[in-house]
């Protein structure tokens, strides 16, 4: 494969990304939302909150999206230190979660 074949998939890959991170922020949004209606009390949302920035935080810096992959990984750690049985900063996380939809919503925005 040419290297202009090769640079044109990888930004075709990248803009398909770039759609995905709607829905992306629309789930991480819903789950926020119910996470403080219920006080951050339900451990399945927690759980499947988690399981949403984990795969955030890999795939967002392989497309050039750094600024989300940096900003999930810090979630991702404040909550993987909640799995572990130690208390879960909902201030950090809450702040973190606001920072990245922010973020997520800048790049399908700009269009």
């Amino acid at each position: 494969m040419k290297t202009r074949e090769v640079g044109k998939e990888l930004a075709e890959l990248t803009a398909e990304y770039k759609k995905s991170l709607s829905d992306k922020h629309e789930e991480i949004s819903t789950l926020t939302r119910q996470l403080k209606q219920c006080d951050w009390t339900d451990t399945a949302l927690i759980h499947q909150l988690y399981q949403q920035i984990h795969k955030l935080a890999g795939s967002a810096g392989s497309y050039g999206f750094d600024q989300i992959s940096e900003t999930a990984i810090v979630i991702d750690s404040l909550i993987k230190t909640y799995k572990t049985g130690k208390g879960l900063d909902q201030k950090k996380v809450s702040a973190g979660l606001e920072r990245l939809l922010e973020l997520l919503q800048a790049e399908y925005d700009v269009r």
